[in-house]
């Protein structure tokens, strides 16, 4: 998102006005963004967000971790992460995570 709307005045317009504590994250309004994604670039928000008869089904989270964490420490904090989600289903997984679990 932050790419399109580095090259796309209307759609920069949006992404900022869906942010509400000036994080750089929109928190609002979020299916008129990602529906405005779609319409812009379509093939760069189907990379990240999955859609299936017009509705929102997948979204990819990358999700940076410090370099020297171990992996436990990675895997619990990441579905910490995962299960703030109220009411919809997150899976935290990644490199350090499938370690973890090996």
């Amino acid at each position: 998102m932050e790419q399109v709307a580095a090259q796309n005045k209307s759609f920069n317009q949006t992404f900022v006005a869906a942010d509400t504590d000036g994080n750089g994250v929109p928190d609002r309004n979020l299916k008129k963004v990602y529906d405005e994604l779609y319409t812009i670039a379509p093939d760069q928000a189907a990379g990240v967000v999955h859609r299936e008869d017009g509705e929102y089904r997948v979204l990819r989270m990358t999700i940076s971790v410090n370099g020297g964490a171990s992996s436990t420490a990675v895997t619990e904090q990441m579905r910490d992460v995962a299960d703030g989600f109220d009411g919809l289903e997150a899976t935290a997984m990644g490199q350090s995570i499938v370690f973890e679990i090996v």
